[in-house]
């Protein structure tokens, strides 16, 4: 239980110290190293954040990170954004989960 605590307090810890200014990239590395990995014990090849705006990989309709499961498959789909409106609003929630819905 240390362990996982001394993860949680490194990951707030870095999260405080970014402050408003973080980039989602950045929230991205903070949850997939101290939550996943460090407090869940995901090797780090078995979770994926999506990549930057712009980039090769970068595909609408990907959650923001995902873990690979023992079979292959990807599970655990997590929607991480820096501003809490963006999820606790209906209309913005609503707009964002949409995208790629026919």
């Amino acid at each position: 239980m240390k362990n996982r605590n001394s993860h949680l307090a490194r990951y707030l810890q870095e999260w405080r110290k970014h402050g408003k200014s973080a980039s989602e990239g950045e929230l991205y590395h903070l949850i997939k190293t101290h939550i996943f990995c460090g407090i869940l014990g995901y090797a780090s090849d078995q979770v994926q954040t999506t990549p930057k705006k712009g980039s090769s990989r970068d595909r609408e309709g990907i959650p923001d990170l995902r873990v690979k499961a023992s079979d292959d498959s990807w599970w655990i789909p997590c929607e991480a954004k820096t501003d809490d409106q963006l999820i606790r609003d209906g209309k913005h929630r609503d707009c964002l989960f949409s995208v790629g819905r026919a």
